[in-house]
Order: structure tokens, then C-alpha cells, then sequence
């Protein structure tokens, strides 16, 4: 099982959880739960946006923050504003 695959599967049991805790006396864990389902997304590679080779920037596709790679883009393989892991595949998988 995939690193990317085991994080779906947790994303989906927290969301789930959430879901079924409504009472007020739980809103300590929903903030908790927003937290960890926020994080854990990020570590769900996404590929990055309005790439330009010339410059050497791209935008990060999760905070829309647009970096500047100092030489090879693909070297980045997080966002260095919010954490958002890159994906510099060539194809959609």
C-alpha cells in the first residue's frame, strides 16, 4: 500500500468521525480534526501550477504562493510556504 494511499484512507476515517461527533463538547476534537485532515492533505502530491521554465517559478497549487527554483523546479518537492508536497510527474497518474 502506498504512503498516498494510506493517507486517503485515514483522511476518509477522520472525516467520517468528524462527522459523527456533533455535540458541542466535542468541538476541542473537531478543531483537532481540521488540523490533521489539513496536514495530512498536503501530503498528497499535486502538481504545481502555471509552470514557467524560463523564470524557473511556479505556483504552489494548494496556498497560490509563487516560488522561484534557483535551478532545477523538480528539486522542490514541497512548497516552502505551506507544505504542500509537489508532484513533478510528467504524466496525471
Amino acid at each position: 500500500m502506498t504512503e498516498t494511499w494510506k493517507v486517503y484512507r485515514a483522511l476518509d476515517l477522520i472525516s467520517r468521525i468528524k462527522k459523527e461527533e456533533t455535540h458541542e463538547k466535542y468541538i476541542d476534537r473537531h478543531n483537532a480534526f481540521d488540523i490533521a485532515i489539513e496536514s495530512m492533505e498536503k501530503q498528497i502530491p499535486k502538481k504545481p501550477t502555471d509552470v514557467d521554465e524560463d523564470t524557473n517559478t511556479f505556483v504552489c497549487p494548494s496556498c497560490g504562493h509563487t516560488l522561484i527554483a534557483l535551478d532545477d523546479m523538480t528539486v522542490h518537492q514541497h512548497c516552502l510556504i505551506c507544505g504542500q508536497k509537489l508532484d513533478w510527474s510528467e504524466e496525471d497518474e
